[in-house]
C-alpha cells in the first residue's frame, strides 16, 4: 500500500459505531435512584468492521488511548462545536483486550439530550458511533494475516495500530433490520462500523470497493435521519417512528402538520365546553369565513369605520367585531392555526400550513391591499391630472397614432356612404412596465404578536407606490419646445399667460383646421403655483413693479392650476384635461398597486410581502398643448 494512501487515511476520522443503552442507576436494593442517568456503549468487539476506507479495517486495542480522566464527551449527532448537543459524559474507558466499553452518565439538559431520553424511554434503539483519531496505520495485503486483539484475521484490511478515542455521539441509525437492509442494498456492504456477529469470522477480503457509493449511501441515510429530527421537533413520537419506518422528511413533517392541527382544533373544542352539560356547537370552534377575517383584522388595525364599511359592503361585520382580532396571531387563529409565540418550530409549521391554505394569503392579501389603496392616495394624486390612462393587455411596446384627428366631419356622398377620415401620421409607442418591492414580516414581528404590520407595511407599500408613480409621469413630460402644438417664454404673468392662451387657441391641424383642444389647466412648479392661483382666482391684478391700480383679471376662473412637487424651474405648460400631456399603460387597465404575500424562504422564518405596480409613461398628446420655458 503506497504511503501517501495511508497518510491520506489518517486525515479521515475513523468511526465504529455500536450499540447504546440508557439504564436507570439502583440503590443497593435495587431500586431507582435520582441524578444522572446511566448510559452503557459497547462501542467495539475487537474484529473488523467497515467505515468507508475502501477495505475492511480493524483497531488494536492496546494501542487506543483516550483522557486521563476518563471523561469523554457524549454528543448527540457529532455536533461537536455546539453546548446544545452535550448528552453527558463519560465515567470510564475500559477494554479487556477484545471488547472496548464506555460507561457515561446522561444528562438530559439540553434540547437534543432531552429529544434522546424521550425517545429511549419510548422504546427507540439509538447506536453510538465513537469517533477515533488513527496516528498508526498499516495494511494487510491478501497474502498476509495479523493477530488483533487476539484474532487471527486475514487480509486485504488496515489495522489501526495506534489512536485516540475523541468523543462518542449518540445518533438516530439504529441497527435494526430495516435500516441495516437499505444500507445494505444501496451498497452491497456492511453499514458503516457495525461490527459482523461472529467476529472470529473476517470479513471477505475486499473487492477494491465502491467506496464512492458505500459513503453516498451512508450520507444519504445520516441526511435522512438529520433532516427527520428537524422536521419532527416537539414530536418524538412520530420521529421514532418516521425514523423505523424508513419515511421521508416529508411525509413526517406533514403527519406533525397533521398532527398539531388536530391538536389546536381539540384544544378549541375543550376550551369552548361549558362547565355543567349542555349541547355543544362544534361549528363555534371551526375556522371562520376568510372575509370576515379580512374585515375583523382591518377592524383590529384601527381603520376607520367608514372604510371598512365601504371596504366590506357583503360581510357580517358583527361577526368580524365579535372576533376581537387585535393580534397578528388572533388572524392565524381565527382560520384555525395557531402557534407558540417565540417557539421557532411551532411558528414554523403554523407558517407552512397556513400557506398550503388559500384562505391565509387570501386573508392577508385582501387586509394589506386595502391599506396599500390607503397610503396610495395619502401622496397625493396629482399626476391624474395631467395624464391618460390606457390598458394594454402585456409588457410589449403598442404603436399607435396620435388620438387628435385632423379636418372635420365629411358629408355623406350619394348613396349614403361615410367618407374615410384619415388619422395623424404622428405616432407613439406606449408600454407597461413593473416595479415593486418586497419586505418580510419576520420572526420578531411573529413574536411581537403586533397587527399593525399588516396596516403599517402595506401603507408605507401605497405611499412608495405613490411618490414613484407621481415621479414617473411628472418625469416624462417633454422639455422640447418642438414638440408642442405652440411654444413661448416669459415669466408667469397675467399678460405672459393671456399671451399663451391665445397661441392655444390658434393651434391647427395638420389640414390647417382650428384643433379645438381649448385649454382648462395651467401646469407649473410649486415655485410658480401661488401665482398661477392668484391669477385663476382673484377679479382683479395688479401687473408691473410700478403699478399699484388694480385692472380686471381677465383670465379668471379660465385655467385651473395643477402643480407637483416632482417639478422644478419656472417652466409651465396650457393643456385641455381631455388631452393628457402624459399618456400613462396600465397591465389589464389596473391603475392601482398590487400587494401579495407569501411564506418566506426557507433561510428566513417569517412571511414576505411583496408590492407592485405594472404602468409605463410616455408622451402624450403634445400637439394640443402650450409649453412655455416661463423665462
Amino acid at each position: 500500500m503506497p504511503p501517501e494512501k495511508i497518510a491520506e487515511l489518517l486525515k479521515k476520522p475513523l468511526v465504529a459505531t455500536g450499540v447504546v443503552s440508557l439504564v436507570a442507576e439502583k440503590d443497593a436494593e435495587g431500586k431507582p435512584v435520582g441524578g444522572n442517568k446511566k448510559m452503557t456503549i459497547t462501542a467495539y468487539n475487537g474484529g473488523l468492521m467497515n467505515v468507508a476506507w475502501g477495505y475492511p479495517v480493524g483497531i488494536e486495542l492496546a494501542g487506543l488511548k483516550w483522557r486521563d480522566d476518563n471523561a469523554v464527551p457524549i454528543l448527540c449527532q457529532h455536533k461537536t462545536y455546539s453546548i446544545d448537543a452535550i448528552c453527558g459524559q463519560a465515567t470510564k474507558v475500559s477494554h479487556d483486550g477484545k471488547t472496548l466499553t464506555i460507561d457515561a452518565d446522561f444528562m438530559p439538559v439540553s434540547q437534543d439530550a432531552k429529544k434522546v431520553h424521550e425517545l429511549a424511554k419510548a422504546g427507540f434503539k439509538f447506536q453510538a458511533s465513537v469517533g477515533v483519531s488513527a496516528s498508526d496505520v498499516i495494511f494487510i495485503d491478501a497474502k498476509q494475516s495479523y493477530k488483533l486483539n487476539g484474532e487471527d484475521v486475514k487480509g486485504e484490511c488496515y489495522i489501526v495500530r495506534a489512536g485516540t478515542l475523541n468523543e462518542v455521539s449518540i445518533v438516530p441509525l439504529g441497527a435494526d433490520g430495516s435500516t441495516q437492509t437499505a444500507i445494505a442494498a444501496a451498497a452491497n456492504t456492511n453499514k458503516e462500523g457495525i461490527m459482523p456477529e461472529d467476529k472470529n469470522k473476517p470479513v471477505e477480503a475486499a473487492k477494491p470497493t465502491d467506496t464512492a457509493t458505500v459513503e453516498a449511501a451512508q450520507t444519504a441515510e445520516r441526511e435522512r435521519a438529520a433532516s427527520l429530527i428537524a422536521a419532527c421537533k416537539g414530536h418524538e413520537d412520530i420521529m421514532a417512528k418516521a425514523v423505523k419506518e424508513g419515511w421521508t422528511a416529508e411525509k413526517a413533517e406533514l403527519e406533525c402538520l397533521r398532527a398539531e392541527k388536530a391538536a389546536a382544533e381539540q384544544a378549541k373544542i375543550e376550551a369552548s365546553r361549558p362547565g355543567a352539560p349542555a349541547i355543544i356547537d362544534l361549528k363555534a370552534s371551526a375556522p371562520k369565513d376568510a372575509k370576515i377575517v379580512a374585515a375583523a383584522a382591518c377592524m383590529g388595525a384601527a381603520m376607520l369605520d367608514k372604510d371598512v364599511e365601504a371596504a366590506f359592503k357583503d360581510v357580517d361585520l358583527d361577526a368580524a367585531h365579535d372576533l376581537h382580532v387585535t393580534r397578528l396571531s388572533d388572524v392565524f387563529a381565527a382560520l384555525g392555526f395557531t402557534y407558540r409565540l417565540g417557539d421557532d418550530a411551532s411558528m414554523m409549521k403554523a407558517i407552512k400550513a397556513a400557506f398550503s391554505n388559500s384562505d391565509i394569503p387570501n386573508v392577508l392579501s385582501n387586509v394589506a391591499h386595502k391599506f396599500v389603496l390607503k397610503g396610495f392616495g395619502e401622496v397625493g394624486e396629482s399626476w391624474r391630472a395631467i395624464a391618460k390612462p390606457r390598458a394594454v393587455p402585456d409588457f410589449k411596446a403598442v404603436k399607435g397614432v396620435r388620438l387628435v384627428l385632423g379636418g372635420f366631419l365629411k358629408s355623406l356622398v350619394k348613396g349614403g356612404e361615410l367618407q374615410h377620415v384619415d388619422l395623424s401620421d404622428d405616432a407613439r409607442s406606449i408600454q407597461a412596465a413593473t416595479k415593486g418591492s418586497i419586505v418580510g414580516i419576520s420572526r420578531q414581528d411573529f413574536i411581537n404578536d403586533d397587527l399593525a404590520v399588516l396596516s403599517e407595511l402595506p401603507e408605507r407599500f401605497g405611499q412608495m407606490s405613490g411618490r414613484t408613480i407621481n415621479k414617473d409621469v411628472f418625469g416624462a413630460l417633454s422639455t422640447t419646445a418642438s414638440d408642442y402644438g405652440a411654444n413661448t417664454t416669459g415669466a408667469l404673468a397675467l399678460d405672459a399667460l393671456a399671451a399663451a392662451y391665445a397661441l392655444a387657441l390658434a393651434i391647427k391641424d395638420a389640414n390647417g383646421d382650428p384643433l379645438g383642444a381649448i385649454p382648462d389647466r395651467i401646469l407649473c412648479s410649486p415655485s410658480n403655483f401661488l401665482t398661477a392661483k392668484a391669477i385663476y382666482q382673484s377679479e382683479h391684478i395688479v401687473s408691473g413693479a410700478s403699478s399699484k391700480t388694480p385692472r380686471d383679471n381677465v383670465m379668471r376662473n379660465i385655467l385651473a392650476p395643477v402643480t407637483s412637487p416632482f417639478l422644478s424651474g419656472t417652466k409651465y405648460w396650457l393643456f385641455n384635461s381631455a388631452f393628457g400631456l402624459v399618456d400613462v399603460a396600465f397591465l389589464n387597465g389596473r391603475q392601482t398597486p398590487v400587494v401579495e404575500t407569501a411564506e418566506a424562504n426557507f433561510h428566513q422564518l417569517g412571511i414576505e410581502m411583496r408590492c407592485y405596480y405594472d404602468y409605463g409613461p410616455s408622451a402624450g398628446e403634445l400637439k394640443a398643448a402650450v409649453y412655455s420655458t416661463g423665462a
